[in-house]
This record gives C-alpha cells, structure tokens and sequence, in this order.
C-alpha cells in the first residue's frame, strides 16, 4: 500500500538506471539508482517533484516520502554518545533533538543527524472496554475526540478599521489531564469525558531502535557529512 504507489510514482524518472524495494512492517524503503554521469541534484529535484504527486493518496497515518538528505559517500562524519546518572532518558532524549540536533545541523558540511535511544514522550489513551460498551461507544469516537481537542483551529476573525485580525487556538500543550477532560459524548445531558472511559496517562513511545554508549544506556546522535564535503569518521563519548 505504500511501496508500490511510491515505485509507480518515481519510475522512469530521467536517467534511472534501476529500482529495487524493500518493505517490512513499518518501513518501506525505494531506492533509485542513476547512470553513471547523471546531474546528482538534477535527478533529485525529478524524484522529489514525482514524489510530491503522491500528497493524500498514501494511506491515513502514513507520512509524505521524502528524498534522504545529499550526504557524503563517506557518510559517518561525527558519533556523539550522551549518558547520565543523574537525567532520565526523557530529558536525554530533549535534549538530543531539541538542542544539540538544531544546532549541529547548523554547522557547515553537515547533512544529516540522526538520533537513537532515549525515551520519547507519548501521551497514551488505555481505553476501558467495559465503559465504551455500557456508554454505547466505539474506539472511533475516542480518537475523533482526542484528533479535536489537540487539532489546530480558527476561531475566526474581527475586523478592525484598516485590517482583519484573524484569531486561532493554539494547540494545547500536551497534557494527560487537560485531555483526558475533552468531552467524548453526551448521554442524558450528562457529559461523557475521555477520562471517563480511558485512562490517559504520560508514557514512553514505541522504540524502533536503542543506543548503548560503551556498554551504558544512552543517546547516541550520529551526523552525516554533506556530498562532496571531506570527513573524518570518529567518535565521542558526552557525560551528561
């Protein structure tokens, strides 16, 4: 359902030598290779416009394809392990993406960053099947409910003599009890809350990959040099 409309969709693209795929649960990989001689940045703006053909007709959930980053044929530039005794793997994994990855993608010569181990925070609806049933609901309704209450929406707008101002709710902090208050339904005027027949909690995402830094559990960042960038493969090790 996603590799072969990603196949259809890049096929016959200028100078495509040949494709091959590999799909396993959770992950379909399509890769392209070109003639010798190609123009590299040539071939990847004609597969990025083809794989642009594809916005909303992949199934719901899954996301846009997109080209992996131009890195060097050496690619490995830089290894960083992150481990502490003192920060959990939340604030570990925080401070992964949302402070050294922005910042080591800044620097010149750097292509990619990719980021493994730690926890991710998730916020985990536990539905009570016997509850649903006495209410007369379905699992749908509690995802209809929980897309609503952290979608982004317009309020509309007040026109002002030389403008309109627009005015939007901004999407809420994720927050187990703020969503486990949204109302899922309505029963003999009483309303019926998400916490109610779920238990909402803060939780650790699903790990697709772990990282050990000498022998320890950690983080572990690994950059990617630009094409045609000279590298140098080495590694360290942060005590955080």
């Amino acid at each position: 359902m996603v590799t072969r409309p990603v196949e259809a969709a890049v096929n016959g693209a200028p100078g495509l030598a040949s494709l091959r795929s590999e799909s396993i649960p959770g992950l379909s990989v399509v890769t392209l290779v070109f003639a010798d001689g190609s123009d590299v940045q040539a071939a990847r703006q004609g597969v990025a416009e083809r794989l642009a053909s594809l916005s909303g007709s992949l199934p719901a959930g899954i996301p846009a394809p997109k080209v992996s980053p131009l890195t060097s044929s050496t690619m490995d530039l830089l290894k960083i392990g992150l481990v502490s005794d003192t920060v959990d793997p939340f604030a570990l994994r925080d401070l992964a993406d949302w402070t050294l990855k922005p910042r080591l993608l800044a620097v010149p010569g750097v292509a990619r960053l990719t980021v493994f181990g730690g926890s991710v925070r998730q916020i985990q609806i536990l539905p009570d099947f016997d509850r649903l049933a006495a209410y007369g609901l379905e699992l749908r309704d509690l995802a209809q409910a929980a897309r609503g209450a952290l979608a982004l929406t317009g309020s509309g707008f007040v026109d002002l003599a030389t403008q309109r101002v627009l005015i939007s709710t901004p999407t809420p902090r994720p927050d187990p009890a703020a969503l486990a208050a949204t109302v899922v339904a309505v029963r003999g005027g009483t309303a019926i809350r998400l916490g109610d027949v779920a238990r909402v909690v803060l939780g650790e995402a699903l790990k697709v990959g772990d990282a050990r830094i000498q022998g320890r559990p950690g983080v572990l960042l690994t950059i990617s040099g630009q094409y045609g960038a000279n590298t140098l493969a080495t590694t360290q090790g942060v005590e955080a």
